[in-house]
C-alpha cells in the first residue's frame, strides 16, 4: 500500500513535472507531426540553438477540468473540446466526441445531471458504433492528470475503474484500457517516489493483456520497432497512432533515460505522431525526474502561452491544477 504525504515537496515537483511534461511534449512534438525519423532528426539538428531546442509552434491543448471524477462530466468537457475547433484531433476521439448538441462554454452549470448523462450516453454509443477495432493513442495522451489524482486513491480497483471509465469515452477495445492503467499506475508509483524499475514493474505486473505485456517486456531493451501482429515498424510511417508506438516507447525513456531533456527529444526523433508521442513519454518522464530537471524555457514557454478565444474558462495554470489534484480526494 502507497502512504502519500501530501506536504511533499518531492510529490509536488514530480506532480508538477508529469502535467508540464505533458503539454511540452505536445507543444515541442507539434512541429514534428507525421514525418519520418529522418526527416525529423534533420529539422531539429536545423532548429537547435547552442544546442538547446526551442519549442518552436503548438502549444498546450488539453482540457483538464478539476473535481472528482464523474464520467458524465468528462464527457461534456471532452465533447465541448472538441467543439472548439481544436488545431489537431484524432479521427477516434472525433467519432467518438462528435454529437448534435452543441455545448456552451458553461455546459458544466447549465446542463442539468440528466442531460449530462445523455451526452455521456451519446459518446459511449458513438465509441461503440464506430471504434471498435481501434487501438489509437488518443486515450493514453490524456491522462495524465487522472494519475496524478490518483495518488489521493488508496484502492487500486477504484483507479482502474476511472481509467476504464475514461479510457471508454473515445476506445472500447480491452488493449487499450490495459494500456492505459499500466501507465496510470507507473505514474503513480513515481509521484510517490518509487525508483523506475518498481514503477515499470507495476505496469507489467497490472496488465493481462499479450498485446501491451510484449510493448512493456520489449521496451526494456528498445524502442523500436513496435510488433504490429502481422509485422515490425517503427512507427514513423505505418501505423503512426497505433498505442503501442508511444506506450514502448514511453517505458523505454523510463527504464533507459538519462534525463528529461534527452529522453523526450530521442522520443520525438523517432518520428511519426510526434505530438502525441511526446505528450505520453513527458508526462512519465516529469514524473521519474521532476520538475527541476525540465528546462526553464521549456516551461516558460508553455506559461506564456495564449489560451484561445473560446477557452476563457478553461484553468490553464499548471501550478494551481496540480494543486488542486493533490488535494482533490
Amino acid at each position: 500500500m502507497i502512504f502519500v504525504d501530501f506536504s511533499s515537496d518531492t510529490l509536488r515537483k514530480k506532480a508538477l513535472g508529469c502535467m508540464y511534461g505533458q503539454v511540452i511534449g505536445d507543444s515541442l512534438g507539434s512541429r514534428y507531426e507525421f514525418q519520418p525519423a529522418s526527416v525529423v532528426q534533420q529539422m531539429i539538428i536545423d532548429d537547435s540553438v547552442q544546442s538547446f531546442l526551442p519549442i518552436i509552434g503548438g502549444g498546450p491543448s488539453h482540457l483538464i477540468r478539476c473535481g472528482t471524477f464523474n464520467a458524465a462530466n468528462v464527457a461534456c468537457s471532452y465533447v465541448f473540446w472538441s467543439q472548439s475547433k481544436p488545431p489537431d484531433i484524432g479521427k477516434a476521439t472525433r467519432n467518438a466526441l462528435t454529437i448534435e448538441r452543441r455545448l456552451s462554454p458553461n455546459w458544466h452549470h447549465e446542463l442539468s445531471d440528466i442531460e449530462k448523462e445523455a451526452v455521456h450516453q451519446e459518446v459511449l454509443d458513438n465509441v461503440k458504433n464506430y471504434n471498435v477495432g481501434s487501438l489509437s493513442n488518443g486515450c493514453l495522451m490524456r491522462i495524465s492528470s487522472l494519475a496524478i489524482y490518483s495518488v489521493n486513491i488508496i484502492s487500486i480497483q477504484r483507479i482502474e475503474e476511472m481509467v476504464r471509465a475514461d479510457c471508454s469515452l473515445t476506445h472500447c477495445e480491452e488493449d487499450t484500457k490495459q494500456a492505459v492503467f499500466s501507465y496510470v499506475l507507473a505514474i503513480r508509483y513515481l509521484l510517490n517516489g518509487k525508483s523506475n524499475r518498481e514503477a515499470f514493474e507495476a505496469a507489467l505486473n497490472s496488465t493481462q493483456s499479450a498485446r501491451i505485456l510484449g510493448h512493456l517486456l520489449t521496451a526494456q531493451e528498445k524502442p523500436i520497432p513496435i510488433n504490429i501482429g502481422d509485422q515490425f515498424v517503427d512507427g514513423d510511417g505505418k501505423a503512426m497512432g497505433y498505442i503501442g508506438v508511444a506506450l514502448q516507447s514511453a517505458f523505454y525513456e523510463l527504464l533507459h533515460g538519462t534525463s528529461f531533456t534527452k529522453s523526450l527529444i530521442d522520443a520525438i526523433s523517432r518520428g511519426g505522431d510526434t505530438d502525441t508521442n511526446a505528450a505520453i513519454v513527458g508526462a512519465l518522464l516529469g514524473a521519474r525526474f521532476g520538475v527541476d530537471d525540465i528546462p526553464v524555457q521549456w516551461i516558460n514557454t508553455v506559461k506564456e502561452g495564449k489560451p484561445r478565444a473560446n477557452f476563457n474558462t478553461v484553468d490553464y495554470n499548471v501550478e494551481r491544477i496540480v494543486n488542486n489534484l493533490l488535494m482533490m480526494s
